[in-house]
C-alpha cells in the first residue's frame, strides 16, 4: 500500500477494515515497513554518494586548473556535504580531537 502511494490514514482504514488490526500495530508495520525501504536503498544510496563525489572532484580539478575558484570552493563545499563534513556533530568531535568519526549517508 505504501509502494502504491496510499495515504496513511488509508492504510490504516484498510488495515483495520480487513485485516482487523489496530491503529497503534498498523502504525508500527509502516514505521517498519519505512525502516525497510531506507535499509535496502543505503547500498544504492552509497554508490550514488561515490558518483556525485568524483564527479565533483573533476569539476574542481577543472575550475582549479582554469583559476575559477568560486566554482571549485563550491564543489568542495558540496564534497563536504556528502562526506558529512559538515555535520555538527561530526565538526565538533574532530575540534576535540575525537578519533570515533560518525558515519554519514
Amino acid at each position: 500500500m505504501i509502494v502504491e502511494g496510499r495515504s496513511r490514514s488509508d492504510i490504516l482504514l484498510q488495515c483495520a477494515t480487513d485485516y482487523g488490526v489496530s491503529r497503534s500495530t498498523s502504525d508500527r508495520y509502516i514505521e517498519e515497513a519505512y525502516d525497510h525501504f531506507k535499509e535496502s536503498y543505503k547500498p544504492q544510496m552509497q554508490r550514488s554518494a561515490e558518483i556525485a563525489r568524483r564527479r565533483l572532484e573533476t569539476i574542481f580539478q577543472k575550475a582549479m586548473k582554469k583559476e575559477d575558484h568560486r566554482t571549485a570552493l563550491m564543489a568542495q563545499m558540496q564534497i563536504n556535504k556528502i562526506q558529512g563534513l559538515n555535520d555538527n556533530l561530526l565538526m565538533a568531535g574532530i575540534r576535540r580531537g575525537d578519533t570515533n568519526e560518525r558515519k554519514s549517508y
